[in-house]
Parts: C-alpha cells; structure tokens; sequence
C-alpha cells in the first residue's frame, strides 16, 4: 500500500481477505432462489446497511438476471440473500458477493444458510473455482465463511484513488 500512496492520493482504503472455497460444508438452507421479480424486497434488505455503512457496494438488479442469487425470509420478510458478482462458466469461476442480513435477523444462521444455497448451485453448474472477499475486520464474516468450508487464499486492499 505505502508504494502505491507514494504514487497517487489514497482517498481510502479497506484490509480485505480473499477467500476460497476448499469443500463445502453440508448446511440445512432453508434458502430460497431469487430471480429479478424480488428485485424490490433485495433492495429493501441491501438499503438497510446503508445508515451504518454495511450495505453491498456492488450491487446492481440486472445482476439478478444473470447471477446465482439466494434469500432467507422471515414472514414474509426478506432476512439475508447472497449472490454472485461473476460467473464465467468457460474458465469455472465463480465470485461470492452481496451478502448481507437485515440487522433485526442476524445471529440466526440466514447468511450463512444463503452462502451455502449459492455455493451449491454453483458446485451443481460445475463451477469448480468459488471465491468471496471479506473485511479483514469482518470477525464474524470470517469465522461464518470458514465453517463454511472457505480458506484464506490471500490479503489484500481495496482503495480508492482520488
């Protein structure tokens, strides 16, 4: 990090851990699968985030059209959902994103029952290489993705540049 802010103005920057998927963790779901009709209740959940600066910051709906996305609800609430960032099928690879809980449900498993229902589908559609990234100071994200059956593969930082 210290040569790249020698060479341009940080604006900020994040400790993040690049995950790997080593094998899956068998995990009741109860996970539903998300299409663009719940394009609506994702974005319900995801501005929930927004007051404590928790909310997915990469997230558009058209990704519901081409990713592989899972919810848990609550009632008829939405609890938890997580996605996918990429797919490419030609190289096998998948990145795990989007994941969040609405902050009156966490602590019940949804997150880790939607991770788990995405890495499924995607270990099902062949994809053999699944990544997720997490804030390093992201503890329970961390322990959530290792009992999961996700390893370390590397650090590294996100930053913006001004």
């Amino acid at each position: 990090m210290r040569i790249i802010a020698g060479r341009t103005e940080i604006a900020w920057s994040k400790p993040m851990v690049r995950m790997k998927l080593d094998r899956l963790s068998p995990l009741a779901s109860g996970a539903v699968a998300l299409d663009p009709a719940h394009a609506e209740e994702l974005a319900a959940l995801y501005s929930d985030g927004e007051p404590a600066g928790e909310s997915p910051d990469f997230y558009f709906s058209s990704m519901l059209e081409d990713g592989c996305f899972f919810g848990v609800w609550h009632n008829d609430v939405l609890a938890a959902a997580a996605g996918t960032h990429i797919v490419s099928t030609g190289e096998s690879t998948a990145a795990i994103g989007n994941v969040y809980t609405h902050r009156d449900y966490r602590s019940r498993g949804y997150a880790s029952a939607a991770t788990a229902a995405v890495a499924q589908a995607l270990l099902a559609a062949t994809i053999r290489t699944i990544i997720l990234n997490v804030a390093a100071h992201n503890t329970a994200a961390l322990r959530v993705y290792r009992k999961l059956g996700f390893v370390p593969h590397c650090d590294f930082f996100e930053a913006l540049t001004r």
